[in-house]
């Protein structure tokens, strides 16, 4: 790697170079001048050519030595923060297997709360979200995709995928589960000529998938035995389908529901499609995963 030094000494020296060059042509008589001046004119702009690609290195190099510092800086500020962070915890031995633990010995505030849900020798410790207002107090673990989100441009069935990280392990996740009474998490799908499933070719367009990678059959909500929706359920489905969403008429629909099979949480994908034409489009919501805890 180029240093800033080796640069500034190639600069300076063809610099020098230059000057020597033109120190000589003006010490030579009218006529030795005249003849030598296109030749030596040729080797000082080829000089002068070299010094300015020197100068624009070295205006790059500076600003990465900057960059630079300012990353180191930046580093530091992180380091410290998680120094800080970690002494809080540290001087803080206080932990519990669940929210509802930690509302018994007298915190009643929503928050983040460190759980150690199976004891010694199980899964680290980590943070959850309680809600100590609900009865009894849910856990919360968030994700990555918790935003409303977009989906459109992609035709072929499934091809649109987003796949979801938690903020915590799929170990501590299911640790939580396993220790907990209820777990579910909800999904919402806005559509606008995007379909789920087309009755009439068995097409399935869109889907999740659960944490085995297991491509599933129904909607949030729906029947796992029968597939569809919510509304197959109360049979409320716009135009008798088993999803709003299949009506693929172009008039903003909706299907949503709850994953509440712990086998299955948590949601890993997403998969959409059906959204190829300019009037194709749909949004997603996926919330985070609650469990009674």
């Amino acid at each position: 790697m180029i240093s800033l030094q080796a640069v500034s000494m190639k600069y300076d020296n063809v610099t020098m170079v230059i000057q020597q060059l033109q120190s000589a042509l003006n010490s030579l008589d009218a006529v030795t001048r005249q003849e030598l001046q296109p030749l030596l004119q040729t080797v000082i702009s080829a000089n002068n050519a070299t010094r300015a690609e020197l100068a624009s290195m070295l205006a790059r190099l500076h600003t990465l030595e900057k960059e630079q510092g300012n990353v180191l800086l930046w580093l530091s500020r992180i380091e410290n923060e998680r120094a800080q962070l970690l002494s809080k915890v540290d001087a803080s031995s206080k932990v519990y297997s669940s929210c509802s633990e930690w509302k018994r010995n007298g915190h009643d505030q929503d928050g983040h709360y460190l759980l150690d849900v199976d004891g010694k020798g199980g899964v680290p410790a980590f943070y959850v979200w309680c809600t100590m207002t609900s009865s009894p107090p849910t856990a919360s673990i968030g994700h990555d995709q918790g935003l409303r989100t977009k989906t459109d441009g992609y035709e072929k069935d499934g091809s649109h995928i987003f796949r979801v990280l938690y903020d915590v392990t799929m170990r501590q996740l299911t640790a939580l589960m396993a220790n907990s009474t209820n777990c579910k998490q909800h999904l919402k799908y806005e559509c606008h000529g995007a379909l789920i499933n087309d009755a009439s070719t068995g097409i399935r367009y869109s889907w999740w998938v659960s944490r085995d990678g297991e491509k599933m059959t129904y909607w949030p909500g729906g029947d796992p035995n029968l597939g569809g929706c919510a509304c197959k359920r109360t049979n409320s489905c716009a135009g008798g389908l088993k999803c709003n969403c299949n009506m693929n008429d172009n008039t903003w629909r909706q299907d949503e529901g709850y994953i509440t099979d712990v086998t299955k949480l948590p949601v890993t994908k997403l998969r959409f499609g059906d959204t190829g034409d300019a009037s194709e489009q749909a949004y997603f919501t996926l919330g985070p995963v609650k469990c009674e805890n």
